[in-house]
């Protein structure tokens, strides 16, 4: 598990002009006055799941999958590996940024809760419906799926990061429940999507 996720980080680093926007829009978020945080950190966890599902180009360029599993790892452990890369990046680094806004004084404490179940969410749209989508389909047949998701993601960036919005759902956010019947619901989701993503690698032929 270790060694998939060391291989997945080299391989998500060599876009070097991704990480340059990436580093560029961290920079802009924190100290371009006027600049919209609740935008710009659902906007990296856009990024760096997409970066993170590209790994599975990689794994199936050339036949890859054959020389990946020679080595001493299960098909469910690769697809666990995914979901955690995703996770990671698409939800706990940009997080990870939002409480560095919020030390910084460009973000306030109150919104955390609104930007975490923001971020789960977006796992939950792109991790959870594309990797089974890609490990069923492969990247270039998965292409209309991964259109659709990116629109439909691109829209809920959007939309939540409207001023008007945020204020709404901070309302709304004030009932205690709220938040954790969400994050049950999103953690269904993921669960039930590992499962089938498990199924479909099982019974992938390489």
């Amino acid at each position: 598990m270790k060694g998939l996720l060391i291989k997945d980080f080299y391989l998500a680093t060599q876009n070097r002009i991704f990480l340059y926007l990436t580093g560029a829009i961290v920079v802009a978020m924190v100290f371009m006055p006027g600049g919209s945080v609740e935008f710009m950190i659902p906007y990296l966890a856009f990024m760096l799941v997409t970066d993170a599902l590209s790994t599975i180009s990689y794994d199936e360029f050339d036949n890859g999958y054959k020389a990946l599993f020679t080595l001493p790892i299960t098909r469910k452990q690769y697809v666990c590996e995914k979901y955690l890369l995703v996770l990671g990046l698409g939800a706990l680094v940009p997080f990870a940024i939002a409480l560095i806004a919020v030390a910084l004084g460009a973000l306030k404490a109150g919104a955390l809760v609104f930007i975490a179940l923001v971020l789960l969410l977006l796992v939950v749209c792109m991790g959870g419906f594309a990797l089974p989508c890609y490990l069923k389909f492969g990247i270039e047949k998965g292409r209309v799926v991964n259109i659709a998701i990116i629109m439909a993601t691109t829209f809920l960036i959007v939309t939540l990061s409207d001023s008007a919005v945020s204020l709404s759902q901070s309302a709304w956010l004030q009932n205690p429940l709220v938040p954790w019947i969400a994050c049950v619901v999103m953690v269904l989701i993921l669960s039930v999507s590992f499962l089938i993503a498990v199924k479909i690698m099982e019974r992938k032929e390489l």
